[in-house]
């Protein structure tokens, strides 16, 4: 029995296009709560910041994994 579906091409593309705009809100989020954290508490190892960077260093490093495991 299958609990999840498999996807059509149409399906997929607007779940990869809705992950995409959501990804981009969390990032635009994160550094607009990053600037108003830096600029009013004067605190620069703040929270956001750190959640900024660590995402975008894991989106970088596993779109380069799986570019590399994908093209051997």
């Amino acid at each position: 029995m299958k609990i999840v579906k498999e996807l059509d091409e149409m399906e997929q593309y607007i779940a990869l296009k809705s992950l995409k705009i959501a990804y981009w809100f969390t990032v635009a989020f994160l550094a607009v709560w990053t600037i108003v954290d830096i600029a009013i508490k004067k605190n620069a190892y703040s929270i956001p910041l750190v959640l900024l960077a660590l995402q975008n260093i894991i989106l970088v490093f596993f779109d380069k994994y799986f570019k590399r495991k994908l093209g051997e």
